[in-house]
């Protein structure tokens, strides 16, 4: 049997349709007449026999629904007459139907028909009902003795039309009772009281939305809500509510303890209301889900709202899910609300789109100049306890855990993916921005965080250097991250689908704690500008202009220079042209003096000859005999004063002097120049000055040893460095005496380290040792310049890994530091961890003290 059905229509209020036309109008059936009288006897049978009396009994929907609908229509004098005889309760059917009979009104199905759904429900939002249904349909919700949900919104109810029908509900059974976008008045919330406040009610759900509700009314309401057990979501959202209401909410929250979601939208809540309703929100234990956007919290000079907001959301720790979207919230106040709401960890969504401040990844506000998202935006923007059907299609990603359904997931580290050990993590999620990484105590890296569902694109750095793991895909950047601090460009990083537990609104009712935020690295880090003054090198006394003429005097008295040249103008003029090559001479002498092999410092006659060779001095007309008369005039017998000046060499002075000798026996003699000045300036023009600023170490010493990156390398070896130093350095310590190392110690030392080797000779290691030592003006009488200091050591050292294989002066040293750990003590080996990237880190980089 074929049938199809056919619902009236809302035309002819005034004029009841007959029986036959209704039949001719619903009815299109191949249905025989014996059928059709069959059901009708059927439906006429007692009900105690045969029908249900109620839906008390029975509920059905669906196509059985309808006709049976329509048979109580077609047949309602016969099923009434037949109620009375019998004294039987009308059906839902029944007594709507029955009273549109009085009313003289077309019938509609308002819900008393459904085509699917719970049967217990009853949802007829948007239906334009009006009052002239309402008591129909008034009687015919109270024969659904078993409703439980209950949906009136958009009804243009009123509310006289209203409250009849809350008059039918069985309040010992509703659950949800809808009845927003209505105008109603007292009578509707007296009706609501009274479910309320029944000490059977089961009413968990309260929808009071746009409903021009008055403010006393609101305080009567409330009244009743702060002693009830039940009601687990209020909607009071487009009420206009201002001071009164929140005064009277404020008692409400302060004693109710079952409340989990409010609804407070687009009211009038501001300045005394809003701090009224947050001390209330202070004292309540239940709350987790509150909306009180689109209200006028914000742009209070006195701060006294905001700061009333920040201290409530830091003493509650309940609340899980916070819209304050469209609050006129300024930057300033933003940052104050942060400061107050940074510790609280528990609340998982805080909606701040249309104010001043934004929410990052980490769930942390951050005030902004400009207000986030536009009123355009705002029209389609997620409501937190209501989803609207526009919200995938409008949607700002505003990083609310919970309505977005953010997961959690762990980011862990496998040992072997890369030479370093991570110690952070850079999430797409967190614009790149740095995470720590906890170590445990199995060695595991990892770390815990919420992030968005879908594709998440990260990176791992130790300070120094970032990098991917080899146990997750990679994918390239089309937009490469710029390079930043230590780190270079990085356009290749790891990425993953996260997956974990979701964060959605079913938590709010769940009594399970929730995992707390982590908190943000907040330590902000910036390079500390480098100098001499704060390096390794901060000891080495550079030699200056004035200490260099100091020498010059020094030398100058101690020769014989002042007997030699008779004439005072010729002596004070050579004496000031010979100043001013000095300096090529003392850096010479350093070279020269230590090719010797002796323990002090002395230039030999092979050395000298060898000097005066290479530079051509000695020719046909200055042979090595004519050398060896001018050595003789020049070195002075040993004088048992000068500690430091052996006889058998040349020292410094008598360096100087030589020069000057042989410049008036080569050239004078020889007639070429007429007087020792003109002899002594021609010698170095044309022969020694080119040749001896090879042996310029000072170049070397500030443009490549006296630099940044050796002065952290060093740095960062200077426990190795110390422990040899002191080593090699003890062997012949006296008591009271600075501790130093001498020419035969640091021999040793490289000896040991196994550093000497055919392009290596003991010699190298001996021009090693002078070069570093600081010049002293007095080395004839006192012994610093031979005894090395660590900061001397240092160069010493740094000079003889350069004699060595390496791509550059860096490379060159590390790779002597293996070297130098084999020749330390047992225990030191043991316990050394040579420099990582994060030693380099720590010694580049300072905490950013923030103003």
């Amino acid at each position: 049997m074929k049938l199809s059905i056919k619902l009236p229509s809302l035309k002819g209020r005034n004029k009841k349709p007959t029986l036959e036309a209704m039949s001719k109008s619903m009815y299109t059936s191949d249905m025989s007449e014996v059928q059709s009288r069959t059901r009708v006897s059927n439906i006429l049978v007692s009900s105690q026999s045969k029908r249900p009396a109620s839906l008390e009994n029975s509920v059905i929907v669906g196509n059985e629904a309808k006709l049976e609908f329509l048979d109580t229509y077609l047949n309602l004098s016969l099923i009434s007459e037949r109620n009375k005889l019998e004294k039987l309760e009308d059906t839902p059917h029944a007594a709507y139907l029955g009273e549109i009979e009085k009313i003289h009104m077309r019938p509609q199905p308002f819900g008393i028909i459904r085509r699917k759904g719970p049967n217990a429900f009853i949802d007829i939002h948007m239906y334009s009902m009006g009052d002239t249904f309402a008591e129909a349909f008034s009687k015919g919700v109270k024969q659904y003795k078993e409703i439980t949900n209950l949906n009136l919104k958009a009804n243009r109810l009123t509310d006289g039309g209203c409250a009849k029908i809350l008059s039918g509900v069985h309040s010992k059974k509703v659950k949800t009772i809808n009845i927003s976008e209505n105008k109603l008045g007292r009578v509707t919330i007296e009706k609501v009281i009274q479910i309320v406040s029944n000490n059977e009610t089961r009413l968990r759900t309260l929808e009071l939305e746009n409903i021009s509700i008055g403010e006393r009314a609101i305080l009567d309401l409330c009244r009743v809500l702060a002693d009830n057990k039940v009601l687990h979501s209020l909607n009071l959202a487009k009420n206009n509510l201002g001071f009164i209401a929140c005064t009277a909410l404020k008692e409400m929250l302060r004693y109710n303890s079952t409340i989990r979601n409010l609804d407070l939208h687009w009211n009038n809540i501001r300045s005394e209301g809003a701090i009224e309703f947050f001390e209330g929100l202070s004292q309540n234990d239940s709350l987790k889900a509150l909306d009180i956007s689109w209200n006028s919290l914000g742009r209070d000079n006195s701060m006294d709202t905001v700061k009333t907001m920040g201290k409530c959301f830091k003493i509650n720790s309940l609340l899980l899910h916070v819209d304050l979207s469209y609050n006129n919230i300024t930057s300033h106040e933003c940052e104050v609300f942060a400061e107050l709401i940074k510790n609280n960890h528990n609340i998982l969504g805080l909606h701040m789109i249309g104010n001043e401040g934004f929410i990052d990844a980490r769930g942390f506000l951050h005030p902004s100049e400009i207000t986030q998202g536009t009123m355009q935006q705002g029209h389609f923007f997620n409501r937190i306890l209501d989803k609207s059907k526009y919200s995938k299609k409008h949607h700002i990603k505003i990083n609310c855990w919970i309505c977005e359904k953010w997961v959690e997931t762990t980011f862990l580290w496998t040992s072997g993916d890369s030479n370093y050990e991570p110690k952070s993590i850079h999430l797409s999620c967190d614009k790149w921005s740095a995470t720590p990484l906890k170590k445990e105590s199995n060695g595991v890296i990892s770390v815990t965080r919420v992030v968005p569902p879908g594709q998440i694109m990260f990176y791992f750095s130790n300070h120094m250097a970032c990098f991917t793991s080899k146990s997750f895909p990679t994918s390239r950047l089309e937009n490469p991250i710029p390079p930043s601090g230590p780190y270079k460009e990085i356009s290749i990083v790891n990425s993953i689908k996260a997956i974990g537990q979701e964060y959605n609104s079913k938590d709010l009712f769940d009594s399970r704690a929730r995992v707390n935020l982590e908190s943000p690295s907040s330590l902000e880090y910036e390079k500390i500008p480098w100098s001499i003054p704060i390096s390794i090198f901060s000891e080495y006394i550079l030699d200056t202009i004035e200490f260099k003429t100091e020498c010059f005097e020094f030398d100058w008295l101690n020769s014989k220079l002042s007997n030699f040249i008779k004439e005072d103008t010729s002596r004070e003029e050579l004496k000031s042209f010979v100043r001013t090559k000095y300096d090529l001479l003392l850096e010479a002498y350093k070279t020269l003096s230590a090719l010797s092999g002796s323990e002090v410092f002395a230039i030999g006659s092979n050395s000298l000859n060898d000097f005066l060779n290479q530079s051509k001095v000695i020719d046909n007309l200055f042979t090595l005999s004519d050398v060896g008369i001018n050595w003789s005039a020049a070195n002075s017998s040993k004088d048992k004063t000068q500690t430091n000046n052996s006889g058998n060499g040349l020292c410094r002075y008598e360096f100087l002097e030589i020069m000057i000798r042989i410049a008036n026996d080569k050239l004078i003699r020889n007639k070429i120049t007429t007087n020792i000045v003109e002899a002594v300036m021609k010698l170095f023009a044309d022969n020694v000055e080119k040749f001896l600023s090879k042996y310029n170490t000072n170049t070397w010493r500030l443009e490549e040893y006296m630099t940044e990156n050796i002065d952290y390398l060093l740095k960062a070896y200077k426990p190795l460095l110390d422990h040899v130093y002191k080593k090699y350095s003890a062997k012949e310590i006296m008591p009271g005496k600075v501790l130093s190392m001498s020419l035969s110690e640091f021999r040793s030392l490289c000896i040991d380290a196994k550093l000497i080797n055919e392009n290596f000779t003991v010699r190298e290691v001996d021009i090693c040792y002078s070069r570093a030592m600081m010049t002293q003006s007095d080395y004839l009488n006192k012994n610093r310049h031979l005894e090395m200091a660590f900061v001397e050591f240092l160069e010493a050292i740094v000079r003889a890994a350069n004699e060595h294989n390496g791509k550059d002066l860096r490379s060159k040293v590390e790779g002597i530091m293996p070297n130098l750990l084999s020749i330390c003590q047992p225990n030191f080996i043991k316990s050394y961890t040579y420099p990582d990237d994060e030693t380099y880190f720590n010694l580049m980089y300072r905490v950013k003290q923030t103003s």
